[in-house]
């Protein structure tokens, strides 16, 4: 994918790097060792797609289900607590349930 070769620049024995080609040997360093990473993730992503699949992904449905029922349960816990301890049995007559 990437060239072997280094972009690196050589210091020569009577001469030092100035502080450009100091920064840019760092610069070239950090871009070899972000391609490195990135080729590790590259080689780790199938492996981390399966095992999200196999593990993660039933029980995401096993937790979509658990909140369906809670939300039903919900539902008919306030209907319940909302309905009158009174019925109205006619126009302006009221009779208790219990």
């Amino acid at each position: 994918m990437f060239p072997d070769a280094s972009l690196t620049i050589a210091a020569q024995p009577d001469k030092p790097l100035s502080p450009a080609q100091r920064k840019f040997n760092q610069l070239v360093r950090k871009i070899e060792l972000a391609r490195a990473e990135l080729q590790a993730w590259e080689t780790h992503a199938p492996l981390f797609a399966q095992a999200y699949a196999h593990r993660v992904q039933p029980l995401q449905k096993d937790v979509a289900q658990c909140k369906r029922q809670l939300s039903s349960v919900r539902f008919i816990w306030r209907r319940q607590a909302a309905m009158p301890m009174l019925m109205r049995v006619s126009e302006g007559s009221w009779v208790s349930t219990i």
